[in-house]
């Protein structure tokens, strides 16, 4: 045993691969350690990071639905008028209602001073949340509850009356005191798990942490009703802390944590909702996310690696591959991350800009309808529908510029100048915030001078944009029995250069000092009691302050907090020649299609319905067909010469518009060459193009243009 001992340690090579072999050991131990650390907290910070985005984007989902059936509330209050007497008159009343305004997914009620409820087809109950209704409650207010018209959890959104109804029911008679919609919580649920697809738990808190709505998948990881109280009783992972996180919450932030039970981790995220200080929560398995089961692996490579040396240096090589292959895959979820939060980033500008920019001429059409059906005077209900017109053709300008792909996907946006005429445009942002506040209290001024040179070269839809966007606000921010002044007129003048200056002034809520130096920031919204009781994502002024400055222009705001605010815009124009309208162009005269005996393929019966009308009346004799399928056996069943003109759909059902085009032009007959014009909603270049080489003479858009439909027509009609 001596000599074994003196010959094993009297080797000096034996000695050094035993030092060299006990130093690897401590290194791939260290490594081991440490690489299992970095790449725990390397996992966790990115989920963290991919769950707060994530949390955010579905804060801002629930956000834009829960404002959706809000400004259905209000409208549908809107709606209820005296002339109900009867419950029959209730439900008929509630059915057409939500025929109307295109309710889905939720009831509308009315509610009596007795706290009984009223729905259609004659459906009544008791209202399971009486707290909600009294004298002492606010005109507005949206809760959570069961029991309202189904056993269901629902966001009630309750709107108080300015004066109540009598109606007269089988049980005698009840006044009608407040006007309620139930969106079921089911459907919202159902929109979060296809948008989120993990499996979690989902809460909504009150700002006292009690959940309101509750919806496991998990099973009750966190058992009770107060979810802030059960922060205190869970171990939270990687220096979080229960009180810190509570802390975030209550500053109203997104906030996500890790913890720990019974050996699983789970996430806890957590976003302020827009209404009454509610907190969408989320819990979520950890192994459910990205790489949840490398951690336990790597753990059982470390260990076989020191089961035997003769693996060590393998090992060694394939984990530090192993860890290289891992910096390379986190650099490029990351990178992967990155770009998805960016491309969410702009898709939510999108959606909020549409939102905003969309909402502003439809509130117009919908106030000016309301008060067409008001009207007995022929002369005013003219003017209505003028200004439905002019509200429904700038939201037409809007979806046109929006549909733009390449512009919005290069975040570029191309200021086009035409000759307008400054004065038209005041007058439809004039008209479009006259329907803005029907049924308000509020005072609006006008004050526009008479410029020497009122023809300029515009952008007319931006232009347009920067000068609704402000006034919306004003609206919005301004409470009933205020005032909105809405100036316009020239700063200075020079040569064919003139500087046109707008002010927009109100009496509204104003700003405080601190936020007017961020305004101009992207989702940026003051803070406070205005966060419930004025909803917006906080896009406008951002988006303003860009379209002022691509027109070399300058944008700035004075406001005192509770007194008002005023915006002045200054943007330089160059003057131009007087313009002609496009039917001052166009002499209608000129034009004669009576007699033109027109094929139209159309499957849309509304659309069909319209264009047999519009160009029936002027003349011409058309024959409908229902497709593409259809336009061909009607054509190729009648002789040479019985039809003048087809006008084609594109998108249609059995064969397409394009399709067609291209068997009528290859039949043998004499009339294949027979003039073929587009008449479609596809109204892109590539759109063009394509019906361009399938044969087509002509390309008119939806909605039809009568002054062009009939121009076109003409033309080809003449030719022949």
């Amino acid at each position: 045993m001596e000599k074994f001992r003196t010959k094993l340690f009297g080797d000096k090579s034996v000695i050094i691969i035993i030092i060299i072999t006990a130093f690897l050991v401590a290194i791939m131990g260290f490594a081991a350690n440490y690489l299992s650390k970095y790449v725990k907290e390397s996992i966790h910070k990115e989920r963290t990071t991919y769950l707060t985005s994530q949390t955010k984007t579905l804060t801002n989902f629930v956000n834009m639905t829960i404002n959706k059936y809000y400004d259905y509330s209000l409208i549908y209050s809107n709606y209820v008028t005296e002339e109900l007497k009867t419950d029959d008159d209730v439900d008929e009343f509630i059915s057409h209602a939500q025929k109307i305004m295109g309710i889905q997914e939720c009831n509308a009620m009315l509610v009596d001073s007795n706290m009984t409820w009223y729905g259609k087809n004659g459906s009544t109950g008791r209202i399971t949340a009486p707290e909600y209704y009294g004298k002492n409650t606010k005109d507005v207010i949206t809760y959570i509850t069961t029991g309202v018209d189904a056993d269901v959890e629902s966001i009630v959104y309750r709107v108080r009356l300015d004066t109540p109804i009598t109606v007269t029911t089988k049980d005698g008679s009840a006044d009608i005191e407040y006007v309620i919609v139930a969106y079921y919580l089911n459907d919202l649920h159902k929109k979060i798990t296809s948008s989120f697809p993990y499996d979690c738990n989902r809460f909504i808190m009150d700002e006292d942490g009690i959940m309101i709505y509750k919806n496991y998948e998990l099973g009750i990881l966190v058992p009770g009703s107060n979810i802030l109280k059960k922060y205190d009783r869970v171990s939270f992972l990687y220096d979080d802390t229960s009180e810190e996180q509570k802390k975030l919450i209550n500053n109203r932030l997104t906030v996500v944590g890790e913890f720990e039970i019974n050996e699983d981790n789970y996430f806890i995220c957590s976003s302020p909702l827009d209404w009454n200080s509610w907190s969408l929560v989320f819990v979520i398995n950890a192994d459910s996310l990205s790489a949840g089961n490398y951690v336990p692996r790597l753990l059982r490579i470390v260990s076989l690696v020191f089961g035997a040396f003769s693996l060590i240096l393998v090992a060694f090589i394939v984990s530090t591959y192993r860890a290289i292959t891992r910096e390379k895959v986190v650099a490029d979820e990351r990178r992967a991350k990155e770009m998805l939060e960016k491309a969410s980033t702009a898709k939510s500008s999108f959606l909020a800009n549409m939102s905003h920019d969309i909402r502003t001429p439809i509130n117009g059409i919908m106030g000016m309808t309301e008060i067409a059906r008001q009207q007995d005077n022929p002369e005013k209900t003219a003017e209505c529908l003028d200004k439905i017109d002019g509200a429904s053709h700038h939201l037409l300008s809007l979806i046109n510029d929006v549909l733009d792909m390449s512009s919005i996907e290069s975040g570029k946006i191309v200021i086009t100048n035409k000759p307008v005429d400054i004065r038209t445009i005041c007058g439809n942002c004039e008209s479009i915030v006259n329907g803005m506040i029907n049924n308000r209290d509020l005072k609006f001024i006008t004050e526009f001078d008479d410029l020497e040179t009122p023809y300029i070269l515009a952008d007319e839809l931006h232009l347009r944009q920067v000068i609704i966007n402000i006034l919306s606000n004003a609206i919005k921010y301004t409470q009933d029995g205020g005032t909105i002044w809405y100036k316009m007129r020239a700063k200075s003048a020079t040569g064919n250069k003139i500087t046109i200056r707008f002010e927009i002034e109100d009496t509204g809520i104003g700003m405080k000092p601190e936020f007017l130096t961020k305004i101009w920031d992207s989702f940026s919204q003051e803070e406070g009691g205005s966060r419930t009781q004025y909803k917006g994502t906080g896009l406008g002024m951002s988006i303003t302050k860009k379209l002022v400055e691509l027109m070399d222009g300058e944008i700035t705001v004075q406001s005192t907090y509770e007194i008002g605010s005023t915006f002045i815009v200054d943007i330089p124009f160059e003057v131009t020649s007087a313009i002609e309208s496009e039917e001052d162009k166009f002499d209608m005269s000129t034009c004669d299609i009576t007699g033109c005996k027109i094929l139209i393929a159309e499957d849309n019966d509304l659309n069909l319905e319209i264009a047999m009308q519009l160009i029936g009346d002027e003349g011409a004799i058309l024959t409908p067909a229902r497709n593409g399928m259809e336009a061909i056996k009607i054509f190729r069943e009648n002789p040479a010469g019985t039809f003048d003109l087809i006008l084609m759909d594109v998108m249609m059902p059995e064969v397409d518009g394009l399709e067609a085009t291209r068997i009528i032009r290859g039949m043998a007959r004499e009339d294949a060459n027979i003039p073929i014009l587009a008449m479609t909603a596809n109204a892109f270049e590539e759109d063009i193009k394509a019906t361009h080489d399938a044969g087509m003479n002509a390309h008119l858009s939806k909605p039809i243009n009568m002054s062009e439909v009939v121009k076109t027509i003409s033309n080809y009609y003449k030719k022949d």
